[in-house]
């Protein structure tokens, strides 16, 4: 008797195993996603105002590497800056970096701070590198 009900949870469980990969195999495929990515060396400037006279463009150069889920997501994968200059009648003497955050999402910030000098007048503020990459490998990048 304990032999006939031992076949009959395992037939139970046999067709449940059945059922399960039914599902999971025809019902509701998972569709495959290769990642792609890509390295690029951007550029960006912008224009600071540093008081009422005076303001400056800063542009920054970085490699950036990046990688996405065609339809899914993107993310940052580095950022490293190749250099940075100025222009304008404020001379920027110092660039330093400060932090960065927001890699493995889809937009990451690279801050610097920079110090720069007209005659006697000392200017210094913060300039954020960003960049970031959407699900279809489409990229942007800019400073605030």
């Amino acid at each position: 008797m304990n032999f006939m009900r031992i076949k009959k949870i395992g037939k139970m469980a046999t067709a449940a195993i059945i059922a399960f990969i039914a599902v999971v195999v025809f019902i509701n495929p998972q569709k495959a996603q290769a990642s792609q990515g890509g390295a690029v060396t951007v550029t960006a400037t912008s224009n600071y105002v540093l008081d009422n006279s005076h303001s400056v463009d800063i542009s920054i150069t970085a490699d950036v590497e990046y990688a996405y889920d065609e339809g899914s997501y993107g993310w940052v994968i580095n950022i490293t800056p190749r250099g940075w200059s100025d222009y304008g009648d404020v001379i920027i003497g110092n660039m330093d970096y400060v932090d960065e955050y927001g890699y493995t999402t889809s937009m990451a910030t690279y801050v610097f701070h920079y110090t720069g000098y007209l005659g006697d007048s000392d200017y210094e503020g913060y300039v954020y590198f960003n960049f970031s990459v959407d699900e279809w490998g489409n990229i942007d990048y800019w400073l605030e």
